[in-house]
């Protein structure tokens, strides 16, 4: 069941909850994504549409029929289990699992997991995806700043760097996917505050397809975006957008993985400049529409994997709808979605990181970081922002230097090159953490914490280094080896072309000498490409090749 807290008392979202068809509840207290320390209350209003969403394939002449395996529909805002924040030495955890919530130090450690599994088969001097380089001291900095924000009554205390570079990727950076989503969650928050201030009600949306565990991300992927950029096309859509006064529609990727393989979905605001009831009717028929072309492109969608909500708040619209980066990472990490959900991207490369040996969470990693990034998502396109009267933004995932510009205190600065290598034996994650955990952090505690950092990272880098060395050397042994042995049996060849030529050696006579060297001669002339035998070769071979009894 959805868990619901008191009624909303007043703003837009009171204004969405009368046009309701349907009372609407609300939650008084923040989420439990604590990616988002200081996240607005939230509110859904349930307008009692399905809630299992099928998954999702791609078939055709060119691959097989598709499966109709499902997954569960995703859970909607109101879903998330909401508890209060706990200082950073007591890491907050679900009451149901007892995992640890997301913290500074697990999405560090698991940006240099990640930046590591990217990395696999490029050479040292090749340049991996943009996240490899983020958290790197930015362009002529020296220094870089540690900041640290004390605790709240309703956040834990955070540890932030400044002066480093920012790759900017919601799909494949979980220390840049948290800032990416308040982006998103504002952008769509925007949208429907704009819809409500013209008397308009706000659609949430979600739409998927039927999938097997054999299909493709890059497939799935394909059938649903095409199918949903067909069904806002054309003649009949023009006309419905006139009917529900459609100002444009927000779109928000999001993926995961269970038993039936990939779950592409595509969760989506609608801004409607009309009643509640019009609203829905163009939502239901915006589903429509979609699981046509979802057919004409030879796939399956079930109406039970699609759904329509009236947004009941713009906090409540923002949360769910540009989920697609920040509810994974929380969910990833406490264990709050469904068991049959399946994992979060992050939950993969989690489990890759943590087995090496677990070949098949690296290549979900590697094929997801493959297809996902560069996906826009929760874009404000100029014509929607001509309609509510907005200004018009993007969604590129640009990269650039990180500079802290709200009130969080500096507490230090480390030299960057300590912190290059810091960085590159993986222990970010356990410095912030330990300024974090720390009752105070004064200049001679900061120092000792660094200090202490710094000697685990150089011996840790100390012990890559001869790691890397041994490495190098056992491959150039096996490499010497290698070519050893093909040396040897390229002579082998030689040697046995000219024993076929010599025929029977047992015989004796004057004439072996010359008969071994002309054998010699020919096969060098003949197989210019290996190696000239020997008349020692030759004989010791032909010893080999006699039968024991005539050796005897």
């Amino acid at each position: 069941m959805i868990d619901r807290g008191p009624a909303p008392e007043s703003g837009a979202a009171q204004r969405l909850a009368r046009r309701s068809r349907e009372p609407v509840d609300g939650a008084a207290s923040a989420p439990a994504l604590s990616l988002f320390e200081s996240f607005p209350a939230s509110a859904t209003s349930h307008a009692g549409s399905a809630v299992a969403a099928s998954g999702a394939s791609v078939s055709g002449a060119a691959r097989p029929r598709l499966a109709t395996g499902g997954a569960t529909f995703t859970p909607l805002a109101g879903e998330a289990q909401r508890t209060t924040a706990t200082p950073a030495a007591e890491p907050q955890r679900d009451e149901r699992t007892s995992a640890p919530r997301p913290t500074t130090r697990r999405r560090w450690d698991l940006l240099a997991g990640i930046s590591r599994m990217l990395r696999v088969g490029l050479a040292a001097d090749e340049r991996g995806p943009s996240v490899c380089g983020c958290g790197r001291p930015g362009h002529a900095i020296e220094e870089i700043g540690v900041h640290r924000r004390p605790a709240s009554a309703d956040r834990p205390t955070r540890a932030f760097v400044s002066g480093v570079y920012r790759c900017g990727s919601g799909w494949l950076c979980p220390t840049c996917a948290p800032a990416v989503a308040t982006l998103r969650q504002a952008r769509v928050q925007r949208v429907v505050e704009a819809t409500t201030d013209r008397g308009g009600t706000f659609v949430m949306g979600l739409v998927t397809v039927s999938h097997g565990p054999t299909d493709r991300l890059t497939d799935l992927k394909k059938l649903v975006t095409e199918s949903f950029a067909a069904a806002r096309r054309g003649a009949p859509w023009d006309r419905l957008r006139k009917r529900g006064g459609i100002a444009g529609v927000l779109v928000a990727p999001e993926v995961t993985h269970g038993e039936s393989g990939w779950h592409f979905h595509v969760h989506f605001g609608m801004p409607c400049l009309a009643d509640t009831v019009a609203a829905r009717a163009a939502g239901e028929a915006l589903i429509a529409r979609f699981m046509r072309a979802v057919e004409k492109r030879g796939g399956k969608a079930l109406r039970k994997g699609q759904g329509v909500e009236i947004a009941a708040s713009p906090e409540a619209a923002g949360e769910y709808i540009a989920k697609g980066t920040s509810w994974e990472l929380a969910a990833g990490a406490s264990g709050h979605k469904s068991r049959t959900a399946g994992r979060t991207p992050w939950d993969i490369a989690e489990a890759a990181i943590a087995n090496p040996d677990d070949r098949g969470s690296y290549g979900l990693w590697r094929e997801f970081a493959a297809v996902m990034p560069g996906t826009r998502s929760c874009v404000v396109t100029p014509g929607l922002a001509a309609a509510l009267g907005l200004e018009a933004d993007e969604d590129d995932e640009a990269g650039g230097k990180f500079d802290l510009t709200d009130d969080v205190a500096l507490v230090g600065t480390v030299p960057a090159p300590t912190w290059k290598v810091i960085l590159r034996t993986g222990l970010a994650g356990t410095f912030l953490g330990r300024i974090e955990e720390a009752e105070a952090i004064d200049a001679p505690v900061f120092a000792s914490l660094l200090a202490t950092t710094s000697a685990e990272a150089e011996e840790r880098a100390q012990r890559i280094a001869d790691l890397a060395e041994a490495r190098r050397v056992k491959a150039e042994r096996a490499r010497d080896a290698a070519a050893a042995r093909e040396a040897r049996a390229r002579l082998d060849l030689a040697i046995s072309r000219a024993l076929d030529r010599l025929g029977d050696l047992t015989r004796g006579g004057a004439d072996t000498r010359d008969r071994l060297a002309r054998a010699c001669d020919d096969v060098a002339a003949a197989c210019p490409d290996l190696p000239r035998p020997t008349p020692a070769d030759i004989l010791s071979a032909a010893q080999a090749r006699r039968p024991a009894h005539l050796a005897a």
